[in-house]
């Protein structure tokens, strides 16, 4: 099975789910586990995910979905600015943490190339 047929069977099964969910068995239990487990395996790691900052991944720009350490230093240099006027930004309070989180892994970055 390709990855794009397993993902028309799963979009089947969620939709078939949301309208009669399916009785409680345990294969039933086993299924929504092995999907909660991959979809947290699937899910790009950020910066607010790790404290260590060693899997944060840049979240737009041209290098989106790289690694911090694998992304060039012209596009770092460009979500570093992008981020710290995010910060400065009252309307994006809420992201303030998460994106300071990112722009320190990318600073740090940045002082050892």
């Amino acid at each position: 099975m390709t990855r794009e047929d397993a993902w028309r069977q799963l979009q089947a099964t969620a939709k078939a789910y949301a309208v009669a969910p399916p009785p409680a068995t345990p294969e039933a239990a086993a299924l929504s586990e092995a999907a909660k487990q991959w979809a947290a395996a699937s899910k790009p790691a950020t910066a607010r995910d790790h404290g260590d900052h060693s899997d944060a991944r840049i979240p737009f720009g041209h290098s989106r979905g790289k690694l911090v350490a694998d992304a060039d230093t012209k596009d770092l240099e460009w979500v570093a600015n992008a981020l710290r006027k995010s910060i400065d930004d009252p309307a994006k309070a809420r992201w303030v943490e998460s994106n300071q989180q990112l722009l320190d892994a990318i600073e740090t970055e940045l002082e050892t190339r």
